[in-house]
């Protein structure tokens, strides 16, 4: 990094220290948008009923947990719930079949060294 029109080591110090620190925001607010993304087009998949595409963002060390459902582990869990459970096996829904999953209240929480996150959000599901 090549700062100019400082007077001393420490202030080239001192801004390299702020500068460093606006790149660590900057990388959380990053993380957090793309985390808040992913949720986004998990419950556009899930209204349109397009469960390959929900599985799909799941990783294989993941886990899904609705309510009193039970607990589905990695991508065949996800699989499990969503394709077969939910979509019967097949992609989309039987004509004339409702399915409303808008999400509300996301709080997601990114740790300080960027490694490992948290979200949760509550749901409104409306199904006929």
């Amino acid at each position: 990094m090549l700062v100019t029109g400082c007077t001393s080591k420490s202030e080239v110090e001192a801004l390299r220290a702020r500068m460093e620190a606006a790149e660590g925001r900057l990388q959380g607010l990053e993380d957090v948008n793309a985390i808040e993304k992913l949720n986004r087009a998990y419950g556009y998949y899930v209204d349109k009923g397009l469960w390959d595409q929900v599985v799909d963002l799941f990783a294989d060390e993941s886990s899904v947990e609705i309510e009193a459902g039970g607990i589905y582990l990695g991508k065949a869990g996800a699989d499990r719930l969503f394709r077969q459970k939910f979509g019967g096996g097949r992609i989309g829904f039987a004509d004339g079949r409702l399915f409303n999953h808008p999400q509300f209240q996301g709080i997601v929480d990114v740790d300080a060294g960027g490694q490992t996150a948290k979200g949760r959000w509550r749901t409104l599901a409306q199904v006929a």
